[in-house]
């Protein structure tokens, strides 16, 4: 089977890398800029076992508008469209915790018409991943700082996964989910087969 390397691609309401924070309420400009976002649970803990989520929680953005599926907020979760989270959980894709979120702007503005949820994954480790034809470096105990050539072995069977512990902790998808998503429309989000990717070149995951 075929896999796909999920990319961040820049379109309207698609900004290349999202500039929300993501808060407990609602803060005026001044007021959120006194908040020390490190005590939040959800950045706090880097892959925390518990529920970093509590409801009614704020996106305040920078962006004027966000018409995109998916977005990384950190390596810690995403940012994810309804309906990209419905075929996220039709292929069972390991979503560890989630919770819908208000997206506003500065001034307390919707900046889309579209609903969105805070969503973290639980990921897996590379060597559970990768073949053993890839070539990558491993810092010990289990960092992956370089990778040369990622092949995805036979065995494994997930339709979307994101790789701890790895450059930018990529999200990858099957084929099967990689037609899907083109089917139901997806935006800002740019497949890539693994095989064919250079690993050497900067690159935005979601």
């Amino acid at each position: 089977m075929d896999y796909f390397l999920l990319l961040s691609k820049k379109d309207r309401g698609c900004p290349e890398v999202q500039s929300a924070i993501l808060y407990d309420k609602f803060y005026v400009s001044k007021n959120a800029e006194k908040i020390d976002i490190g005590n939040y649970s959800w950045y706090k803990n880097l892959y925390p076992n518990d529920i970093p989520f509590q409801e009614k929680l704020f996106f305040i953005a920078k962006d004027k508008l966000w018409d995109f599926d998916i977005r990384r907020d950190s390596i810690r979760f995403s940012i994810v469209s309804e309906e990209f989270l419905a075929l996220l959980k039709r292929f069972s894709a390991p979503i560890r915790s989630c919770v819908r979120v208000t997206v506003c702007s500065k001034i307390g503005k919707p900046i889309s018409i579209r609903n969105y949820y805070a969503v973290a994954f639980t990921p897996v480790e590379i060597k559970d991943v990768a073949d053993e034809s890839s070539c990558y470096e491993i810092w010990e105990p289990r960092t992956v700082i370089r990778i040369d050539k990622l092949v995805i072995r036979n065995s494994f069977s997930e339709h979307f996964t994101m790789i701890a512990h790895a450059p930018c902790c990529p999200s990858i998808c099957s084929e099967e989910f990689y037609k899907a998503a083109i089917e139901m429309g997806t935006k800002g989000i740019e497949f890539t087969p693994v095989k064919q990717f250079r690993w050497e070149e900067e690159f935005i995951p979601i």
